[in-house]
């Protein structure tokens, strides 16, 4: 039986603004080994005044080096730099169709911050990280045995416009040759080490968050609910609504395909114009719930006075919008953190056993659910 863990520190992931400029320098000399000859770490005010930003800024640049792992408070004496050079070689192996199919890169930078956490994670011991497609690992599954080996679990997935189906063959085959860590697994994997987002307790967080705002009547936007990345999703919208005694109401349901604007737009035009609306809509993802707010503007609609509305994914552009939207947050850094440490496990000879952690979601309360 798999070892089971569960992790619950917050993190969040950031946008591009002054702070996350002067994060991005602070890293690269971190990186190039440029503060090496440092006996600490800057103070707020030193580094407030090497990059001419308010010490408000330069505390959230400290909180953010902090969180990546990079440096550590150790009181009165200061702030040490966190060894970040010198790390092993991993490949990061992801489908062949991040690499070439439409919106294929947006997919690939969605890991970036996966990649920031891993980076970050046992001391900086896995710093060179080499993205590889499915196609070249099948072919070379000699040459990368015994190397530290990070796979997504997207690549044992058989997808077609309206399912995902488990290959059981690539992943035994997979398994066997290489022993690798699967991350942002969609459910337990056989035979493997993995790390996954909770994503029942994600929707449950926005569920419960909704319900204690005194909203009664749900409605459930989402892609078919026997795909695999939706199924828990649902499940957890479902028993979250028995949990407070509600009714769930199939007309309140809606599947869309999530390649279509006008198809969520009819979709939430349906949910309104039922005798019985929903007050408060959770949607399976961000892409989803940014196209309600979309339509929402459009018509005149109040949100939250009208339809509070949440996501899932916590997207760059769910902080910009208006309003600002309520989303569950798969927290990658801390995913990253958690692959690290078992492939140093691994290395080590520690994992007798395959290890499942999964990470729990963070919800950020936003505008679009508070009044």
């Amino acid at each position: 039986m798999a070892e089971c863990v569960n992790t619950n520190t917050a993190a969040k992931p950031s946008k591009q603004p002054k702070w996350r400029e002067v994060l991005d320098a602070v890293r690269r000399d971190l990186e190039a080994g440029r503060l090496a000859s440092r006996p600490r770490f800057y103070t707020i005010r030193e580094l407030a005044a090497k990059h001419g930003i308010s010490t408000l800024t330069a505390q959230r640049v400290f909180r953010e080096l902090h969180a990546l792992g990079l440096i550590e408070s150790q009181g009165r004496r200061g702030t040490r730099i966190r060894r970040v050079t010198g790390g092993e070689t991993v490949h990061v192996c992801l489908r062949d169709d991040q690499f070439s199919a439409p919106g294929g890169m947006r997919r690939f930078q969605s890991i970036n911050t996966l990649f920031d956490g891993i980076k970050a994670g046992e001391d900086g011991q896995f710093t060179d990280l080499r993205p590889i497609g499915y196609s070249l690992l099948q072919r070379n599954l000699k040459a990368f045995a015994g190397q530290p080996v990070l796979v997504s679990s997207n690549v044992f997935l058989d997808i077609t416009d309206e399912q995902a189906v488990l290959n059981r063959e690539r992943l035994a085959e997979v398994v066997q040759a290489l022993h690798p860590v699967v991350f942002h697994c969609f459910a337990e994997l056989p035979g493997v080490s993995q790390v996954a987002c909770d994503l029942y307790q994600g929707i449950r967080q926005a569920v419960d968050h909704l319900a204690l705002g005194g909203h009664e009547a749900f409605g459930f936007l989402s892609g078919p609910l026997d795909h695999v990345w939706f199924r828990p999703r649902f499940q957890a919208f479902v028993d979250g609504l028995f949990a407070r005694n509600m009714a769930l109401l199939p007309e309140r349901v809606r599947v869309t395909s999530g390649r279509s604007r006008d198809e969520d737009f009819q979709a939430v035009a349906a949910l309104l114009a039922l005798p019985r609306p929903p007050t408060a809509l959770v949607c399976a993802n961000d892409s989803r719930a940014l196209h309600v707010l979309e339509y929402c503007a459009r018509q005149g609609i109040a949100v939250p006075g009208t339809l509070a509305v949440t996501g899932f994914d916590n997207l760059p552009e769910g902080a910009l919008s208006q309003p600002t939207l309520t989303t569950v947050d798969g927290r990658d850094v801390e995913a990253g953190r958690q692959c690290a440490a078992l492939l140093r496990r691994q290395m080590q000879g520690e994992l007798k056993t395959p290890v499942i952690v999964r990470v729990k979601p963070q919800l950020i309360t936003r505008e679009s659910s508070h009044a």
